[in-house]
């Protein structure tokens, strides 16, 4: 598969939550689940996609879980709440030759 842009994902995630809030009742309560029941889905679609990836040719098998991963952590944080990062670290870019004044001072 070719990659994809975030706008992409982000949709296919969404279209995947729709998936899910529309899951009848044999799969589904329709009840809140705890951030430890989420954690607990989590392994186990990680699980499913590991399986997914060794057991099959290619990525796309393993990838059709890592969407189901991506969207549950999604519900997660609907549910419980979605803290945003407070900063971004700066990234400072070392030049070659600045790496090369460094070697000769130690």
């Amino acid at each position: 598969m070719a990659k994809t842009s975030r706008k992409e994902v982000y949709k296919v995630i969404d279209g995947e939550r729709d998936y899910q809030n529309a899951l009848g009742p044999n799969r589904t309560d329709g009840s809140d689940h705890t951030v430890g029941d989420y954690l607990t889905m989590l392994g186990t679609y990680y699980g499913k996609a590991r399986d997914a990836w060794t057991l099959n040719a290619g990525v796309e098998a393993s990838l059709h879980e890592i969407r189901k991963i991506a969207a549950i952590a999604v519900r997660c944080m609907e549910e419980h709440g979605a803290p945003k990062r407070e900063s971004i670290p700066p990234r400072k870019l070392i030049k070659p030759i600045e790496m090369k004044n460094k070697d000769k001072k130690t």
